[in-house]
């Protein structure tokens, strides 16, 4: 609970700083779904959707570069849907995550984004057919990632992104004795996330 309180202090602080000098800044809100997998589960597809809610902040840098940061609710994940023989796996990981990018405008519509982004754990579930894994690894509490993306503008205030993310370092290291649904090399999230974006 320390840890989550000092990862809003540090967001806060970051938001104030890029907002200073309203004339540079623009702010709103982002919401859109999201499809992951965990490399080094066995398992393979981005078959485990969640949801993506927060909010933004925009601050121009020229004319052409802008610096964006988030703070956002992200649900990550991996999952094998029931097979004909009753096989079953759901890994549930809920984050809140800041995301940094720098963006680029390639004409009045489109930019490309790329930068990097932390995230804490806030929960986590595994379950498989027989239900809640309880003996699994622990997953560490950060996840650092590196993200690129695009984003389009659909009109004035409303924007389309998509972004993809991987992380540079495990969610959960290696453990070789425990190698159900799990890989001796660790885990890594890959996420990509689509979400509509209301600039004020």
């Amino acid at each position: 609970m320390i840890q989550v309180k000092l990862f809003f202090i540090v967001a806060i602080v970051l938001l104030s700083a890029l907002t200073s000098g309203a004339q540079k800044f623009s702010a709103g809100l982002s919401a859109g779904i999201v499809a992951s997998q965990v490399d080094g589960d066995h398992l393979s597809g981005f078959n485990k959707v969640g949801i993506k809610a927060g909010g933004f902040v925009n601050r121009k840098i020229t004319e052409n570069f802008y610096l964006r940061m988030e703070i956002d609710f992200i649900q990550k994940g991996s999952r094998m849907p029931l097979s004909k023989d009753g096989i079953f796996y759901l890994m549930r990981l809920n984050y809140i995550e800041v995301p940094v990018t720098v963006g680029y405008h390639l004409g009045k519509k489109w930019s490309l984004d790329a930068g990097g982004s932390f995230a804490t754990l806030v929960s986590t579930l595994e379950e498989d057919q027989v239900g809640e894994i309880t003996n699994a690894p622990p997953f560490n509490r950060n996840d650092y990632l590196v993200c690129a993306g695009i984003t389009y503008q659909l009109t004035d205030h409303l924007f389309f992104n998509a972004l993809y993310s991987y992380s540079v370092s495990t969610i959960r290291p290696k453990n070789e004795a425990y190698d159900y649904f799990y890989s001796s090399v660790g885990q890594y999230n890959k996420v990509i996330a689509f979400s509509l974006s209301y600039q004020f």
